[in-house]
């Protein structure tokens, strides 16, 4: 699985991989303020649910993508 930041790029070059997610694998990915702020496209071989969490120190807000069908 990729994160890619603005546009998709080449499978394994990413800001953020990890190509050894299993079945019902969880993978916290911790973001700078600026890719916080950004157009970030996750990509993935299977389907995947994205739960994205956002915390500024004062409110929580959180929203879950589900892939398209």
């Amino acid at each position: 699985m990729d994160v890619f930041k603005g546009s998709r790029g080449a499978d394994g070059f990413g800001i953020f991989t990890n190509p050894r997610l299993t079945t019902n694998a969880i993978w916290k990915v911790n973001l700078t303020q600026n890719e916080a702020l950004s157009n970030l496209i996750v990509h993935a071989s299977g389907l995947v649910i994205v739960q994205a969490v956002i915390n500024d120190g004062t409110t929580i807000q959180s929203f879950m993508v589900l892939p398209s069908q």
